[in-house]
């Protein structure tokens, strides 16, 4: 039971809850050459005309599911620069924006990586990588001086279709204006550019800061 308690008590703010199931609403193809929602209202879509996947607002709901995460929320957290575990404002120092990154890909951040994955709050590292297994397999911490909100992730549909068949999954720049129409956004993606390690003493303060 006080497991169950801490992971309630723990979930990331990006997280999805077991009371905030998956809309299935059917998607179709529209006349102006997207994909849409049979029923589509307004707010279904992002100034940029991608359609976004549809999930309920029960933050608290039942039990956090680890491995999904909620559209709207991390949305709002990429978009804003908050922290993806408490969804505060992320740390930012003249190096830039604070971001945690798993090292599946390496020892460093690329010039121009993309990530779905939001920045953080100096107080919420520790909290990330004991609650994550791939961070504590291995993870990055940097400094991002040009972070950029350039398009979002989700699954794609294959163009011109009568009707639509999923294709995968990948991400969509919003300036690819056919592709844009033409996926079911889940998150948005960052560019990740003017990328500085943070080691040395500010390393060890914000893991003192755990």
């Amino acid at each position: 039971m006080t497991e169950v308690l801490n992971q309630r008590a723990f979930a990331p703010y990006i997280v999805s809850w077991s009371g905030e199931r998956p809309d299935t609403s059917t998607i179709v193809a529209t006349r102006r050459g997207t994909i849409g929602y049979l029923n589509e209202l307004p707010y279904d879509r992002d100034s940029f005309g991608a359609l976004w996947a549809r999930r309920p607002l029960r933050q608290g709901r039942g039990n956090p599911e680890w491995a999904a995460i909620h559209p709207q929320r991390q949305r709002r957290c990429m978009g804003g620069l908050l922290c993806q575990v408490c969804a505060k404002p992320a740390d930012e120092s003249d190096e830039g924006v604070l971001w945690l990154l798993d090292a599946g890909g390496g020892d460093r951040v690329a010039e121009g990586e993309r990530t779905v994955h939001p920045p953080v709050c100096r107080w919420c590292v520790g909290r990330a990588v004991r609650q994550c297994p791939a961070l504590r397999e291995g993870h990055l911490l940097v400094r991002v001086k040009r972070p950029s909100v350039d398009g979002v992730h989700g699954t794609l549909y294959r163009p011109g279709t009568a009707l639509p068949v999923a294709a995968g999954k990948g991400y969509v720049p919003y300036t690819d204006a056919i592709g844009i129409g033409w996926v079911l956004a889940g998150q948005l993606f960052a560019t990740l550019r003017g990328c500085t390690p943070v080691q040395g003493s500010e390393l060890a303060a914000l893991w003192e800061a755990r």
